[in-house]
């Protein structure tokens, strides 16, 4: 365009070949609109501009030879020509194109419906994935199917209008209306009758979704829930399966009366019906099932009436909505429940509702506009060419045009500065700061044509300055009490934090600072820094006090035209804003001092990009494959790559130098150098030595964080866990390989610390000596090249032999006893000769070369994970392994013989006692068989049972399980105090006497214990008795005055648990458990008191008696 406006000012004959060929170009573009072929007289037009091109250049090159971008582009074609030429365009294009014509299906029912129960039927094919928003009524599922997507609409957002229009909202941000193929309108059976008002709920969401997409979809009608009909199931039931699974429906003719066609299907059913019936009725059924079949006609008569009379009022024609475009209507029978049986559902859904080839019409609406547009063709090729040729004049009123748009803005702007800050309307300042900025920057934005006559452009800046500024202050007032308030905040967080946590808020602490400073003394704004920290806490403000939303863009740009105009106020303009609040300033700078600003312009820096870079992507660290077999527990910041540094960090870090080389004016400049100096006369940009001493100082503190940033990382990283031993061969496969994960991981880590690719040599030399052989301790380390990297080869080795030990065992029988034998040899340290071992010992050797404790420490983690991993695979398969005969063997035993019974379960019968000895006795008994094979595996401490663990990974016993088996041990020794298989209790008895009895008389087991009120005396007691009869077990007392006995008895030898159990209260004593009984005798009652007492220091009333032993189903 500035040749043209060059010709038009200059060289008359080429202005009317440049107008005739406008002319021509907007002659060729109307007759095409006209005619219809818009696209070839295009194609036309590109061609004859080619080849007037291509005779006009090859005119030009022969007179003056190649140009510099020309040549520099085929330099470019020819390094690139064999990846244009290898480039897979069919497979890109193709897979684009198969996307698009996958068709997509609405599936929309009334409450109750059961809509979302029909798409059940089509199996397991079908994915669902629920789309959820932040409001949870907004929700809706999409189906997946091999060859199509259905949405299905949830009732409750079809009767909410507000839900509704966000669904059709959302169906047009996805761009899909071209791929709408049909919707599917469920509605159960009685709802046809029951609701009133939902055929005018239905038209008019209908109707508000034809008009904002502009189609009308063919609706296919299913009415659900016909069983609820008396008499259906009765009538059904002669049907066979087959039938049930077909269609049962109609299917319209199109450009046909809908209701006559529906009425003719019904009268068809109905003639079935009752010629059915005859057939039904012949056949021997209870009388109550003949008088179900009588009603059912008349009852489906009665849903017939209400079907044809929703679909009449569905399909009757009006000039106030579309008409809807009604494809069939369909009835099935009992489908809200997925797992119940289902009548004419199944044909229904896979091969009737979307397979039918119906047609999408535009809306009337849309037929209306097309109708319209064909007319307007013609009134538009005359005002294209009235439009061109004026466009030739509009060039030169483009300022006119700008300014002239000042005017609303400015009122409307005013307007907005009467409300508050908390509710201060962005919505009519943005278009103010929008126009500022362009006459601001008009020239330097718009091409020079488009500036001629500009003359008013400063005067016009200054107005709106000014309303600009009025409105933004109050955002300034408030922004700045924000910043104030967050240094109050940070000073106290300083004040009780130590060099770490201080070292963490610095970032923040000073941006605030600086932020503060800048908004005092503006002429010091960095536009690009300020901007962005004005926004975010202004951000925060509105976050805070407003209901309104705004993006961080809008914010921004308001921020940085805000900015400018303070930028570029005069000293004595400046003066009413430096209003510091002194005391806070010295004691921030006091907080932030250092020895340098260095500390403070990194911490700025890394705050800034940490947040604006993320982390680092994980197929990037490990590759495709990896990404499945690392876990990373922790995240990584972009900011610590290479990649970062050279693009972003570095840069900043010479930005910065090259300002703050002689000293950080926001900690160490004078408060009354800032109020009237400019920038440059406090920071030294000329200082070179000074910059390249930051610079130094920069690069050393990123580099210490550098390498301890990626130690964090390299020490948090995982070997994803394996369930199964048979998956660990092929994943050590895929370690050992040369281009597998694990060789990926290094060679990540080793591009990363590559000093060399990172600084020039000369500026490496500065680096303190500590940071560059950390730096090159990594670097060697993660070298992939065998030849020159010691450790590597002899590790994949041993992960290959590793690899043949896992693949040799996982192929074996028995896997769970050779891995159970496999891990108790690790534990008891008998397993020298396993791969395992031989693998943990190399890596600690090599290890052992390494004298850095961080790379040391993070490199043993990797080093170590697929070990520790094949090793938790080994325990899994030995958890299996113990986990069945626990089942199998102690726990269905104890729930066979002894749970169900007495003492274990008070209500049953009485345990055999010689399977209770079977099962706790020390010496092959069943639990002592168990408990012998889990020695390797635990250790006791204290009287309670520890895992074992090997190179920090222990057998996942649960902690219930290892305090059973304490208990368990307590028991049995208890119970069989000298470790043999004798069953023998010792206990003592303590008599408490009681006034008006004569004799208390305890009988246990052939042993007795008369008290007649003498002194108390401990009497020992076994139990059971030796002979193992049943003998009884009773108390009884004597009255002292008429002689009167009253007894409590058992019979059998868990006659005194009985006995225990029956007492009405028992509590713990200083030695052993009172009980206390109350005996009865005609009407009369005596309490009695006991104290029993085990002999041993082990006491088994707890797990007998109070609280009886449940063993735990699982052992993990």
């Amino acid at each position: 365009m500035k040749q043209y406006v060059q010709l038009m000012n200059g060289m008359l004959s080429k202005k009317r070949l440049i107008l005739a060929g406008i002319a021509l170009l907007l002659f060729l573009l109307a007759f095409g609109v006209y005619t219809r072929s818009i696209l070839r007289i295009l194609m036309f037009i590109i061609g004859l501009s080619v080849f007037i091109g291509g005779v006009f250049s090859g005119r030009y090159f022969f007179k003056y030879g190649k140009p510099d971008w020309l040549r520099h582009f085929e330099f470019v074609l020819r390094n690139h020509w064999q990846h244009i030429k290898t480039f897979n365009w069919q497979k890109h294009l193709g897979r684009k194109a198969s996307k698009a014509n996958i068709p997509y299906y609405l599936i929309i029912g009334s409450p109750a419906s059961s809509n979302t129960a029909l798409l059940h039927e089509l199996g397991r094919s079908a994915k669902k994935v629920t789309c959820q928003t932040a409001k949870e009524t907004c929700s809706y599922d999409q189906w997946y199917l091999n060859e199509r997507v259905l949405f299905d609409i949830p009732g409750s957002m079809l009767y909410n209008d507000e839900n509704w229009l966000w669904f059709i909202s959302e169906l047009k941000k996805t761009k899909i209306k071209s791929r709408l193929k049909g919707m599917t309108l469920v509605i159960s059976a009685e709802s046809l009758s029951q609701e009133v008002n939902l055929q005018e709920t239905i038209l008019r969401q209908l109707n508000r979704f034809y008009e904002a997409l502009h189609i009308k979809l063919p609706i296919n009608l299913v009415i659900t829930h016909c069983d609820s009909i008396e008499g259906f199931y009765s009538f059904i039931d002669s049907v066979n399966i087959e039938s049930r699974k077909k269609v049962f429906g109609v299917i319209f003719a199109q450009h046909q009366c809908i209701s006559s066609q529906l009425n003719q299907w019904i009268e068809q059913i109905y003639e079935g019906l009752y010629a059915a019936l005859v057939k039904q009725l012949s056949l021997q059924r209870p009388n109550k099932t003949k008088a179900e079949l009588l009603q059912f006609p008349q009852h489906f008569r009665q849903l017939s009436e209400a079907l044809l009379e929703f679909v009449e009022r569905l399909c009757q024609d009006s000039i106030y909505q579309e008409k809807i475009y009604l494809g069939g209507v369909y009835l099935t029978g009992q489908n809200s429940d997925a797992q119940s049986e289902s009548y004419f559902v199944q044909e229904l859904m896979s091969k009737q509702l979307f397979n039918q080839n119906l047609q999408v019409e535009p809306s009337y609406k849309r037929k209306k506009i097309k109708k319209w547009t064909h007319r307007s063709q013609l009134a538009l090729v005359i005002l294209m060419i009235l439009s061109g040729f004026g466009s030739l004049i509009s060039t030169y009123l483009t300022h006119a045009t700008l300014l002239n748009n000042g005017k609303k803005l400015a009122e409307s702007g005013l307007k907005a500065l009467e409300n508050p800050i908390d509710s201060f309307d962005l919505s009519e300042l943005q278009p103010i700061a929008a126009h500022v900025f362009n006459l601001r920057h008009f020239k330097e934005n718009q091409s020079s044509y488009q500036t001629l006559g500009i003359s008013q452009v400063q005067s016009q800046l200054e107005v709106y300055d000014k309303i600009l500024a009025k409105g933004l202050n109050l955002v300034y007032q408030g922004v700045k009490h924000k910043v104030m308030k967050d240094l109050q905040a940070y000073h106290e967080q300083w004040i009780r934090g130590n060099k770490e946590a201080n070292s963490i808020i610095r970032g923040s602490y000073y941006t605030q600072f600086k932020l503060y400073l800048m908004l005092n003394y503006p002429q010091h704004i960095e536009l690009d820094f300020a901007s962005e920290a004005f926004a975010s806490n202004w951000q925060a403000i509105r976050g805070n006090h407003s209901k309104q939303t705004h993006s961080k863009a809008i914010l921004r740009s308001l921020s940085q035209t805000y900015l400018e105009y303070l930028k570029q106020l005069n000293l004595k303009e400046r003066k009413q804003f430096a209003t510091p609040n002194r005391a806070l300033i010295s004691i921030a700078r006091q907080d932030l001092k250092t020895d340098s600003s260095v500390m403070n312009v990194f911490a700025e820096i890394e705050k800034q990009f940490k947040k604006t870079l993320g982390s680092l992507n994980a197929e990037a660290l490990f590759g495709e494959e990896g990404v499945t077999l690392w876990q990373v527990n922790y995240r990584l910041p972009k900011f610590y790559s290479l990649n970062s540094y050279k693009k972003v960090i570095r840069p900043a870090f010479i930005k910065h130098a090259r300002y703050d080389a002689k000293h950080d004016w926001v900690i160490h400049a004078p408060l009354h150098q800032l109020i009237q100096n400019e920038p440059q006369t406090i920071q030294s940009i000329h200082d070179k030595n000074g910059a390249q001493k930051m610079l130094n100082e920069l690069n050393t503190l990123y580099f210490q964080n550098y390498e301890k940033e990626w130690s964090k990382f390299v020490s948090a990283l995982k070997y994803t866990p394996i369930q199964f031993y048979e998956e660990a061969a092929q994943q050590l496969t895929l370690l050992e390989q040369e281009a597998g994960p694990f060789l990926k991981l290094f060679q990540t880590i080793h591009a990363n610390f590559a000093l060399k690719a990172f600084l020039p040599k000369e500026e490496q030399i500065p680096l303190p000596n500590y940071v560059k052989q950390k730096m090159n301790t990594w670097f060697e380390m993660t070298q992939t090249n065998l030849n020159s990297n010691s450790m590597l080869g002899p590790y994949l080795k041993q992960l290959s032999a590793l690899q043949q030990e896992t693949e040799r065992l996982a192929i074996g029988q028995g896997l769970g006893q050779a891995a159970e034998q496999y891990v108790v040899h690790l534990l008891t340290g008998n397993g020298q000769e396993t791969e395992l071992y031989k693998t943990s010992m190399l890596v600690e050797k090599m290890m052992n070369r390494v004298s850095d404790v961080s790379v040391r420490k993070a490199m043993r983690n990797v080093l170590l994970s697929p070990v520790r991993t094949c090793y938790q695979a080994l325990i899994n398969e030995t958890m299996r392994e113990l986990q069945s005969e626990w089942k199998s063997k102690v726990l269905t035993t104890f729930k066979e013989q002894l749970a169900s019974n007495f003492p274990f379960n008070h209500a049953g019968q009485d345990a055999n006692l010689g399977l209770f000895i079977n099962f706790f006795q020390p010496q092959d008994g069943v639990l002592s068989t168990f408990k012998q094979r889990l020695q390797p595996l635990v250790r006791r401490e204290g009287g309670r049972y520890i895992s074992r663990d090997w190179l920090g990974v222990s057998i996942p016993f649960s902690t219930a399980f290892l305090n059973h088996l304490a208990a368990l041990d307590r028991l049995t020794q208890a119970l069989f105090p000298n470790g043999k298989n004798d069953l023998t209790w010792r206990f003592s008895v303590y008599p408490i006497p009681i006034s008006g009895v004569k004799e208390i008389l305890l009988v246990s087991n052939g042993q007795s214990y008369p008290y007649r009120n003498g002194p108390q005396e401990w009497v020992s007691f076994n139990w059971p008795s030796s002979d193992m009869v049943d003998h009884e077990s009773f108390i009884r007392i004597t009255q002292s005055n008429n002689e009167v006995l009253m007894t409590r008895e058992f019979i059998g030898p868990w006659g005194l648990f009985h006995l225990m159990h029956t007492a009405v209260r028992h509590s713990k004593q200083e030695r052993g458990y009172r009980f206390q009984w109350i005996l009865n005798h005609e009407g009369h009652s005596k309490m009695v008191q006991l104290v029993l007492a085990n002999k041993n220091e082990i006491d088994p009333f707890e797990l007998l008696l109070f609280n009886p032993l449940k063993l735990e189903e699982s052992i993990t």
